[in-house]
């Protein structure tokens, strides 16, 4: 028997099993186990979501005023997103391309960042207010987050 109908080659290695393509990897987060791809599609989801949910919140004596992502920094996080979704979701996401995404989403996520660490940030001196942090602040980092971490694994793995 020669080495190339051998299934086990010189190296010891089966090679009669096909490896799981690389687009096709599970990744289990919090018992839910689904594809990478599919996490980055999450991920995004959620991250475009909280953009167009209030980042801040304005409560004073004359009332309750709200901030959307939309209305300030948060639309540039939304296209961020929006881009590193599509590169992973719509392409075969090689090593190149996960990487791309990483910085697109690690992009995304310092916008909220920013908001969370300063929520004056944008709005001025205000001297009659109080200013909180909105759900879609969170919600925008959060996602940001995950497709960040989960684009970097997939490089590093790749």
């Amino acid at each position: 028997m020669d080495a190339d109908s051998d299934p086990e080659d010189r190296d010891g290695l089966s090679h009669t099993d096909a490896q799981t393509p690389p687009q096709d990897r599970n990744l289990d987060i919090l018992g839910v186990s689904i594809t990478e791809q599919q996490w980055v599609a999450v991920g995004s989801i959620i991250g475009i979501f909280g953009g167009f949910l209030p980042w801040i919140k304005l409560t004073s004596a004359f009332g309750t005023a709200t901030r959307t992502g939309m209305s300030g920094d948060g639309k540039y996080a939304v296209l961020l997103l929006l881009i590193a979704g599509g590169v992973a979701v719509l392409t075969d996401w090689d090593k190149r391309a996960a990487l791309g995404t990483a910085v697109l989403a690690g992009l995304a996520a310092l916008l909220p960042l920013l908001y969370l660490i300063d929520p004056g940030l944008g709005v001025g001196t205000i001297r009659a207010g109080y200013l909180e942090r909105g759900t879609g602040l969170m919600l925008s980092f959060v996602g940001a987050v995950l497709v960040t971490w989960v684009s970097w694994r997939r490089k590093e793995t790749l």
